[in-house]
């Protein structure tokens, strides 16, 4: 059981398997001595147990969180998105290369990292948007969707 309490110190206190050789740490540790090879082959065996349940259950948790999160936040993003795909067309780029050299980008609703890259590039075209002017936007029909 204290090969546990070794792995738990070590994994939580981010410090290296040579911790556990160190003269100082057996000491002053309450848990049995343990060499640093043990540790490694012990850490070794256990990846090998858990990395299959890790690998098949995270990225759904992941996905899970992040679907509740942007739930929450679904008119913002559906404004954005809106923005943006009017800005990838032919007039809105032409528009948009005006003020910026910044590509709009879109989000894939299969890969959850396209919505942060949308959203992070909308933070980035923000300002360069509010300097089209009012008679531009309305040219190319880009008025109704400037947040």
């Amino acid at each position: 059981m204290d090969i546990f309490l070794w792995i738990e110190w070590c994994a939580v206190g981010r410090m290296p398997f040579s911790f556990c050789a160190s003269s100082i740490v057996r000491k002053n540790a309450r848990i049995s001595a343990i060499c640093e090879n043990t540790l490694t082959l012990h850490v070794n065996r256990l990846y090998g147990v858990v990395h299959g349940k890790i690998a098949d259950t995270l990225p759904h948790l992941v996905l899970d969180r992040l679907k509740d999160f942007l739930s929450n936040h679904e008119d913002l993003l559906l404004k954005i998105h809106a923005l943006m795909r009017k800005v990838s067309t032919l007039k809105g780029r032409a528009v948009l290369r005006t003020v910026t050299p910044l590509d709009p980008v879109l989000c894939n609703d299969a890969r959850w990292p396209s919505t942060y890259a949308m959203v992070e590039r909308y933070t980035r075209l923000h300002s360069a948007l509010g300097s089209i002017d009012v008679q531009t936007a309305q040219n190319h029909d880009l008025a109704n969707v400037l947040l």
